[in-house]
């Protein structure tokens, strides 16, 4: 499996870890590093995947573009079957 960096931004904001978010998350992208966002502890930091997406666009202002290669690079860093990452990925592509 390739290399991927995995963001926390609710997490990282909840426990007040300054510049984690801005401007390393913007130059990661382009620079073309392969980052993902995810949630850790959900309950505890009350911010499912959903919440650190809606974060990330807010707080970078990302483009629906860029927004898509952060769910490709999730999907391809899942550890989903082959098969289900394709069919995750072709619907991914008809949006």
């Amino acid at each position: 499996m390739e290399d991927f960096i995995a963001t926390m931004p609710k997490c990282e904001m909840h426990l007040h870890i300054e510049g984690t978010l801005e401007p390393e998350l913007r130059r990661l992208l382009d620079e073309g590093v392969r980052v993902t966002v995810n949630s850790d502890d959900p309950a505890y930091f009350t911010a499912y995947v959903l919440e650190n997406l809606v974060t990330v666009q807010q707080e970078l202002g990302l483009t629906r573009e860029e927004m898509i290669t952060l769910q490709r690079n999730a999907i391809e860093a899942s550890w989903a079957p082959p098969a289900v990452r394709q069919e995750v990925l072709d619907r991914l592509a008809a949006l």
